[in-house]
């Protein structure tokens, strides 16, 4: 169900409306509907790819955390290891 915190809250960039210890993105009890600004500006382009960030699939810079590649399928794994 859609609630302040889903449309703005973010669960890497945290809780818009500063209230960490509350928010249900945050702890992880609801998804976030939206891209925030910071993931935007990060280069995140999907609400779906926030899982893969937090689970290492994107990479992102250590220091501004900008997308810096996604992880390769396992196809282009294989032809990766080929070469």
């Amino acid at each position: 169900m859609s609630n302040v915190h889903t449309a703005h809250c973010c669960i890497i960039h945290g809780c818009k409306y500063g209230k960490e210890k509350d928010c249900t993105v945050v702890l992880g009890f609801e998804k976030q509907e939206y891209l925030c600004e910071d993931c935007m500006e990060e280069g995140i382009q999907k609400v779906k790819d926030i899982e893969k960030v937090l689970s290492g699939k994107i990479k992102t810079c250590p220091h501004c955390r900008h997308v810096l590649e996604e992880e390769p399928t396992s196809v282009n794994k294989g032809e990766a290891e080929n070469e």
